[in-house]
């Protein structure tokens, strides 16, 4: 499974040894560092009580550990903390830490997964209401947090795009893409993360077998076992193009005509 990835193999060493690893990554200023910290436990799996707290704490205490290193050895004294979407590790940071704010990231309601509700949901609950300032990423996430906060401290900071990339699609034309070579009839496409929770593969399954005189274009990576289980993939009118850079997108996007719907009770 991993003998192909450098990635994986380089970072192993710290990972078994309980090190802490500062990486630099391609494609990103060269004054970003990545952080690794040493391994932490599996826990979530672990009904609530105490060993299910003892072994969240310890948990926590690596990753808080990993983060007072990383403040000393960069002699880091006025700093932002943003936790984005995982309140299982340091949702927030102790105020003797010196964080000027603490900010939580809340990007989709973590109560529609079962796995990541069981102690999700109490443990973002808890970032919010320490947080100093909350970020919501739809007005149904809005909605849901405002109980746990000031309104001062939720800030609705929704999901935002290239606009110079996507007006494109609107000003250019372009030729049908090498994705629908052959293909005739309208298309209902779908652009972004085909993940097990904000898509309904029922109901996409469904659309493709009601509409064969159409296609439809399943745009972005493929994060569900879902697709291929229900063999939506093996239709003869869909196509999946795997991930695709923004760049990309306009010419796509311009030759849909119709777009799926997302599952009920997800994020919007």
């Amino acid at each position: 499974m991993f003998s192909g990835n450098r990635a994986f193999w380089s970072r192993l060493p710290a990972l078994l040894t309980g090190r802490v690893r500062y990486e630099t990554l391609d494609a990103i200023p060269r004054n970003f560092l990545a952080i690794q910290p040493p391994l932490t436990l599996p826990v979530n799996w672990l009904p609530e009580g105490r060993m299910y707290d003892y072994l969240q704490r310890f948990n926590n205490g690596i990753v808080l550990r990993t983060i007072r290193r990383v403040l000393r050895d960069h002699s880091v004294s006025n700093y932002l903390y943003i936790n984005c979407y995982n309140p299982f590790f340091a949702g927030g940071l102790p105020k003797e830490m010196g964080a000027a704010q603490c900010i939580y990231h809340c990007i989709d309601d973590i109560a529609q997964d079962p796995y990541t509700a069981r102690h999700g949901a109490r443990l973002e609950n808890e970032a919010i209401r320490n947080a100093d300032i909350t970020l919501v990423t739809s007005t149904r996430l809005q909605q849901l947090k405002t109980g746990l906060t000031s309104s001062e401290r939720l800030v609705p900071f929704f999901n935002a795009a290239d606009l110079d990339i996507f007006e494109n699609a609107r000003l250019e034309k372009y030729p049908r893409p090498a994705e629908l070579k052959g293909r005739r009839g309208k298309v209902i496409g779908f652009i972004g993360n085909l993940d097990a929770l904000r898509i309904d593969y029922t109901l996409l399954k469904k659309i493709a077998e009601t509409h064969p005189d159409k296609t439809l274009l399943l745009v972005g990576p493929v994060n569900s076992v879902e697709l291929y289980q229900k063999g939506i993939d093996k239709l003869p009118n869909v196509v999946c193009t795997g991930a695709r850079q923004p760049a990309d997108l306009p010419p796509l996007l311009q030759h849909m005509d119709y777009n799926p719907l997302f599952r009920s009770g997800a994020a919007p």
